[in-house]
């Protein structure tokens, strides 16, 4: 018995000891003969925790923000009080080697971010002002994760102030300054409308959706989106009205930036500057962007799927009249809808009854 409880008392010292010496080099010597921590001394993993956090206000607004980020250490420069704000953001920003085409506040997220992209243009206050207001809670609602930013114009004083009050009080919510967007510079004298498209390329963000700022989410779009990211492919083109007859409607298509990258940046730098020339985003898709996502793409189609071979019907059953990129936020628009039967070779093969599918 007395051999036994020696035992035991031994066999805890070694332990205790074993654990002191894994702790202690693992503390002077990480990077030695690289080292790695035993399992029953790390930490356990959270989604909510991070090793680095850092509380920056960042420009043009006067609200902070909590920027966290996954890294072995958290960098002494950082945590040092007398480092400035703008040294700070350059550590920040050199851990992932690479900006955003937003801004600072989308380069501090780190990479394999989610986007929803809009543009906002024209005078202040407008019904895309108002429509985005609405989208802001709509879009953590519908999309969990993912961040919503906005591509507009910061020198204007009265829209600055508004979209500073909008993005302080929604984490999500991303600023890009048109004046000057990272990676990709001034795009202002670019069609308004085609702003939303620097999302295109962009390094830290793996997958995104264009939308417009007067069209609601609907859960038929979410479902829809939730069945292109299963099949795997890059893009996603939805068409959810009779007069969605043309190959990529602006405001209801995604893509994402991990298949041919190479090719993204040229092809997002011709719309952009094309749409200077034409004035419009669409006749841009359709020369550019739709040549290339043709040959990767999920296509929801409930009305002219005849016209463009290989499309689907949507997962899910249309609610009364409603049409994903209906324009309901402006008064012009509030009774947009569809009131004519879809095609039967449009409907899901279960579901022949959806006369409105």
């Amino acid at each position: 018995m007395w051999r036994n409880s020696s035992l035991k008392l031994s066999t805890l010292v070694c332990l205790c000891l074993l654990t002191i010496i894994f702790a202690s080099m693992n503390k002077l010597f990480p990077d030695v003969l690289g080292f790695v921590k035993p399992q029953f001394l790390r930490d356990a993993p959270s989604s909510k925790d991070s090793r680095c956090q850092l509380k920056l206000q960042l420009d043009p607004c006067k609200c902070s923000r909590t920027i966290h980020w996954y890294s072995p250490y958290c960098p002494s420069q950082v945590i040092r009080s007398n480092t400035s704000i703008k040294d700070k953001i350059d550590i920040v920003v050199d851990e992932w080697q690479k900006q955003s085409t937003c801004g600072t506040w989308a380069t501090l997220r780190g990479p394999a971010q989610k986007v929803v992209s809009y543009s906002l243009y024209g005078k202040f206050p407008s019904e895309y002002h108002s429509g985005l207001e609405q989208l802001a809670p709509l879009v953590v609602k519908m999309y969990p994760e993912w961040v919503m930013r906005i591509y507009l114009d910061l020198s204007l004083k009265q829209q600055r102030e508004w979209a500073c009050n909008l993005a302080c009080n929604n984490q999500h919510i991303d600023l890009c300054d048109t004046g000057n967007i990272s990676g990709v510079g001034d795009v202002r004298q670019s069609s308004g409308t085609s702003w939303r498209f620097c999302v295109v390329g962009d390094p830290l963000v793996e997958r995104y959706i264009v939308r417009d700022a007067d069209s609601p989410i609907l859960q038929r779009e979410v479902d829809a989106v939730d069945d292109w990211i299963s099949s795997g492919k890059c893009f996603h083109v939805m068409r959810d009205n009779a007069h969605h007859g043309v190959s990529m409607v602006a405001g209801t298509w995604g893509g994402c930036n991990t298949w041919q990258a190479s090719k993204a940046t040229p092809i997002r730098d011709s719309m952009l500057k094309s749409s200077l020339a034409w004035n419009q985003d669409q006749p841009v898709l359709w020369a550019y962007m739709w040549p290339w996502a043709i040959m990767n793409v999920t296509i929801h189609d409930s009305y002219t799927c005849l016209r463009f071979p290989g499309s689907l019907p949507f997962p899910t059953q249309r609610y009364n009249d409603t049409f994903i990129g209906m324009r309901s936020y402006r008064e012009e628009f509030k009774n947009d809808g569809v009131r004519s039967e879809c095609p039967m070779e449009c409907r899901p093969a279960q579901h022949k009854d959806w006369k409105y599918c």
